[in-house]
């Protein structure tokens, strides 16, 4: 009877997890350890440019992986240069098939276009072939922007994976060799907002061991922007899982456009904190997040103050976050609920991490990799 694959990567979780348990129960000796990598998002840091201009993937990168954007705040805020050689990156890997049969399916999306994708169908495993499939979160969100529509290209960069570790326990993708291109052709009736990018993952080596699954890893990714004629090569490393770890400071530009911290001080008496000016509702003795916006009662929280309490309210001179203090906590493995961590990093205790104060991620202490 054929199983449906569907086109969502598989993972070795399920299936490579069966063969596991499989294995383990004909005899007590221990299975060889078969090659995994951590499923979900890596950071992925680009430490090194090795050719081309960074400005050629800065660009898409803030537009679409939201090197900023995603934390809410403004694109020239002084951190994003930092944040901007920070991606998520997602690894998947899935086992190889007998009598792999691919299908177009055609279904309409909310805007009413016809969208295809295709639905694979296999009729077994073959426990002892993986492919890798890496994806960026830049290729992903324009992916997702253009409605999941394959025509267009694939977002994620697809090879094969070893089936076991080295001698020094590496887990190569693409055997050596770079993996097929992530590739995304948006054409429009303006070409000022055509699109079209290429993305290649090269040399990616992951550490695996009983200990640690494939949870860290090195390469080289290489991003071509066609319609601007540039490119750009990085080293990357990379850690799983990705952790954000920074504390926001909030605070507004002055008169000068310049970053201030804290709340405008509007109401003329600087021996007054900032979180005691007042607002709107003309009462320096209430504290700013409780100050009426435009819903008439101070007792609600401005950021739900209007018609719609879903929605926050925006207010053209309040910058949610100017900077982030990093937060080494944040990357303990271990909880600690009585600090209101109620989960670890679920980074591996074994590995010396560190806030990064300019990525804002947890990273490995200098020369701590496991991957030389």
């Amino acid at each position: 009877m054929k199983k449906r694959i569907h086109d969502a990567l598989l993972g070795t979780v399920g299936l490579a997890g069966v063969a596991f348990f499989a294995l383990s129960g004909a005899g007590c000796e221990s299975p060889t350890m078969q090659c995994a990598v951590g499923h979900g998002a890596f950071t992925v840091v680009y430490n090194k440019v090795i050719s081309g201009d960074p400005s050629c993937y800065n660009g898409p990168h803030q537009a679409f992986g939201s090197a900023c954007s995603q934390y809410e705040v403004p694109d020239d805020a002084p951190f994003c240069t930092g944040l901007s050689r920070v991606e998520h990156v997602g690894f998947s890997t899935y086992l190889g098939v007998k009598n792999r049969k691919e299908t177009d399916v055609k279904y309409t999306n909310a805007d009413g276009e016809e969208v295809t994708y295709k639905s694979v169908s296999a009729e077994s495993a073959e426990y002892n072939t993986r492919t890798i499939a890496a994806k960026s979160s830049t290729l992903g969100a324009l992916f997702q922007a253009v409605g999941l529509d394959s025509s267009l290209g694939q977002p994620y960069a697809l090879g094969a994976y070893s089936s076991n570790p080295d001698a020094n326990n590496i887990c190569y993708a693409g055997d050596g060799s770079a993996l097929a291109i992530a590739e995304l052709n948006v054409p429009d009736p303006d070409p000022a907002n055509a699109i079209h990018y290429r993305q290649e993952w090269n040399d990616v080596r992951f550490y695996v061991t009983e200990g640690v699954p494939g949870t860290q890893t090195v390469g080289k990714m290489k991003f071509e922007n066609v319609l601007d004629s540039c490119t750009v090569e990085y080293e990357f490393t990379g850690l799983y899982p990705a952790v954000f770890c920074g504390i926001e400071v909030r605070g507004h530009k002055d008169a000068t456009g310049t970053y201030v911290e804290g709340h405008e001080d509007n109401d003329g008496d600087p021996a007054t904190p900032a979180d005691n000016d007042t607002n709107d509702d003309d009462d320096p003795a209430t504290p700013v997040d409780n100050d009426t916006d435009d819903d008439g009662d101070p007792m609600t929280p401005v950021d739900n103050d209007d018609a719609d309490p879903s929605k926050p309210d925006v207010d053209a001179d309040y910058i949610p976050v100017i900077r982030y203090e990093p937060d080494n906590l944040a990357c303990d493995p271990k909880a600690d609920p009585a600090a209101g961590r109620v989960f670890g990093s679920g980074i591996n205790p074994d590995f010396k991490t560190y806030c990064h104060p300019e990525y804002v991620h947890c990273v490995l202490n200098d020369g701590t990799g496991l991957i030389k």
